[in-house]
């Protein structure tokens, strides 16, 4: 089935050139300007073909792996956004993102469903359903197996925009430093566009939700331009020019936020090497835009500076921030200097907030007041931390449960003010394992707990904090993409807080089993609460509340529980918290 859905793609590409009227492909020839291309033997990069769609509850959570594949693998990764099914068709004035490359190329991966994608094109062995579709759940570990591959070919390429004519020319040179047994390559150029703001189910930007790596055109066939002149040790190159239209459906394009995606296929379709580069022009320019992101900013947090992800969507180089940051009741306006931010960059940055008062419930919100000294436009990231846990001996153990990628994980132990007290990591890669640590505390300090994943895919494992006595403090099953940080302080007596109850402290526990085609139902369990109305009440990582519920209980102290349909949920992590007024318990949900 797979060989005939090739042989079909071909066919259909090589009909799509002959009616086609906007690509102009120059012929192969050695190349006569001084090469860009590598002429050694390197590391292959990566392509990931996301197939997303605009009404699609689950894609936004597809985009954050992506994002984070990026932030791991760098230049060395690219996606295209491929929007396509009926879950991308527009309603009202929504972008309309559909192309007809992008139908032919969900088909042949076999029309999978939204969000799946396709690494390198490439069938992996345990992964890879219905031909070379992946779960988004897959695509990091695909990479994984990918990262290490040596390039059968090389690849370079320049983009240039004429504004006045709308005409993009592509200049690709390729360079095997092997000759590979192969009849013929197929090269792909496809033009994306990023940062559209529009619809998107499931994210927390509503309507303006930006958009990244949209496939807009293909600027040869649709399967390739094949390629017969693939001799080893010579710089080849081709040539391709394309008219960049006044707009696509119903959305005119920005020339600063084009990119060219070049790939070069083998036989059998399965890529052999990719690259990128953005389309330039004379006075390239995009205004001043800021992107922030908190994804590491735990619920349970105490640190006085704040983690914080800054994207700069403008040309002009960012230098320096300032922000405006309401946490609690307080208003804060710290400042970054120093900062050297290109376009289409991102850094994280630590935002010093100083000491700040804990609170049961604290909410933030946080925006970009000046960037470069000048106004800028700006996203609001909000959300809630709750007070840090209370520990009432002077010991606490740590258990770290590890998966098969041990080297990946780290753990710091920092006071509030950010000095690490103990770190340890990275650990052995193989099969799960437990390690076990002891810390000594002082009186009345707080303590942040951080657990770092560096190839941000998260792990199964989590870990467990105890107090001398083998209480526990916190249990995490699961650890997840961001890594995850959680707060203590030592308290010998704490006012207020009534532990004498039948049930012991008061505790929850969420019983359920996430597995995605089935959605169960979660069943709480509590015990340790005292008062006859409790509050139950979920948040998703924004901070918002998406669910609430109040229970009547009779006896006090006495376990109860509370079933809760999570088929209303999109999938990802939750807060559940559950409170009496008195005491109150919060624990991270995932639904998948």
């Amino acid at each position: 089935m797979r060989g005939n859905l090739r042989n079909w793609g071909i066919g259909f590409a090589f009909m799509l050139a002959m009616l086609s009227s906007c690509r102009t492909p120059v012929q192969a020839s050695v190349a006569e300007k001084q090469a860009g291309v590598e002429q050694r033997a390197v590391l292959r990069n990566l392509l990931l073909e996301e197939f997303t769609a605009i009404h699609c509850s689950y894609c936004p959570s597809g985009h954050a792996i992506a994002q984070n594949m990026h932030r791991v693998l760098g230049e060395r990764f690219q996606v295209i956004g491929v929007h396509t099914g009926s879950l991308a068709v527009p309603g009202g004035n929504e972008p309309d993102f559909r192309t007809e490359a992008g139908a032919a190329w969900y088909e042949r991966q076999g029309s999978t469903g939204m969000p799946s994608g396709a690494l390198n094109r490439h069938v992996f062995e345990g992964l890879s359903y219905n031909g070379y579709a992946l779960g988004r759940g897959d695509w990091q570990e695909a990479a994984r197996r990918s990262m290490n591959d040596t390039a059968v070919v090389n690849l370079y390429m320049e983009a240039t925009l004429d504004t006045q004519t709308r005409l993009l020319s592509v200049y690709v040179e390729y360079f095997y430093p092997k000759q590979p047994d192969m009849e013929f390559n197929t090269l792909t150029l496809a033009l994306t566009e990023s940062y559209i703001p529009g619809t998107q189910s499931g994210s927390e930007g509503g309507a303006q939700y930006l958009h990244r790596h949209v496939l807009r055109d293909v600027l040869t066939p649709v399967f390739g331009d094949t390629l017969y002149n693939i001799a080893s040790g010579q710089v080849l190159s081709k040539t391709y020019q394309y008219q960049i239209p006044e707009q696509y459906v119903n959305r005119a394009p920005v020339f600063a936020n084009l990119e060219v995606i070049a790939f070069m296929s083998d036989m059998e379709g399965d890529i052999l090497n990719s690259t990128a580069c953005r389309v330039e022009y004379e006075g390239r320019y995009a205004a001043p835009h800021i992107y922030l992101s908190a994804p590491a900013l735990a619920r349970r947090y105490s640190r006085t500076t704040i983690p914080v992800y800054v994207e700069n969507l403008g040309t002009d180089t960012l230098r320096s921030l300032s922000f405006s940051v309401e946490w609690g009741k307080q208003t804060y306006t710290p400042a970054i200097e120093g900062l050297a931010i290109p376009y289409a960059g991102e850094a994280q940055i630590e935002m010093p907030l100083g000491e700040y008062e804990f609170a049961k419930v604290t909410t933030y919100r946080i925006t970009v007041k000046e960037a470069n000294g000048k106004s800028v436009d700006c996203n609001v990231v909000s959300g809630y931390i709750s007070e840090p846990y209370t520990v009432q001996t002077d010991k606490v153990k740590f258990e770290l449960t590890t998966d098969e990628y041990g080297q990946d994980i780290t753990y710091a132990l920092y006071n509030r003010h950010g000095k690490v007290i103990e770190q340890g990591g990275p650990f052995e890669n193989g099969e799960e394992q437990t390690y076990s640590f002891e810390w000594e505390l002082q009186k009345d300090n707080v303590y942040s707990l951080e657990i770092k994943d560096a190839f941000m895919d998260g792990f199964i494992g989590g870990y467990k904090l105890l107090d001398a006595q083998g209480e526990t403090v916190v249990w995490e099953r699961s650890v997840g993409m961001y890594g995850d940080a959680v707060s203590f302080v030592y308290r010998e007596n704490v006012a207020n807080e009534p532990l004498a109850v039948s049930g012991g402290k008061p505790q929850m526990i969420l019983s359920y089993n996430p597995v995605p085609d089935s959605r169960p139902d979660n069943e709480i369990r509590f015990d340790g609460f005292c008062s006859g109305a409790l509050q139950l009440s979920v948040f998703d990582v924004q901070g918002r509340e998406v669910f609430a519920a109040g229970i009547r209980t009779n006896t006090c102290g006495k376990g109860g529980k509370y079933v809760m349909d999570t088929k209303r949920f999109v999938a990802g992590f939750y807060f559940v918290r559950l409170t009496d007024g008195e005491r109150m318990v919060v624990q991270k949900m995932l639904i998948l």
